[in-house]
């Protein structure tokens, strides 16, 4: 999408990849502290960062939807893999609170890139 030649456009795609994943990480831990579930361990750590690499591999977040729905499929493999239990559809209205949240952080002149 950028050219080679342009370090601006490369620093600034950095930059917005950056914010994603920050963005990404911050919605999963509240959805999980939302929920109760005790993400803190390493080994919950762990099993995030796997399901976060096994979503990358199937789809690229390219909106707001797809967005929402790989949070979604990380968190709800987390609690799986830990026998937590939860309602699916819950799961996915925290992430899509948690996201407007965020978006709304990031409209504001603190929050700006």
């Amino acid at each position: 999408m950028t050219h080679d030649n342009d370090p601006l456009a490369g620093t600034m795609m950095a930059r917005l990849n950056k914010k994603l994943g920050d963005d990404i990480a911050e919605v999963i831990k509240a959805t999980f502290d939302a929920s109760g579930f005790a993400w803190q361990s390493d080994e919950v750590r762990a099993e995030i960062a796997r399901q976060l690499r096994l979503q990358d591999q199937e789809r690229l977040p390219v909106d707001r939807l797809t967005i929402a729905a790989l949070i979604a499929a990380v968190v709800t493999a987390t609690f799986d893999a830990f026998g937590f239990a939860y309602d699916p559809e819950e799961v996915r209205a925290e992430v899509a609170r948690q996201l407007q949240r965020r978006q709304a952080i990031s409209r504001s002149p603190a929050g700006a890139i």
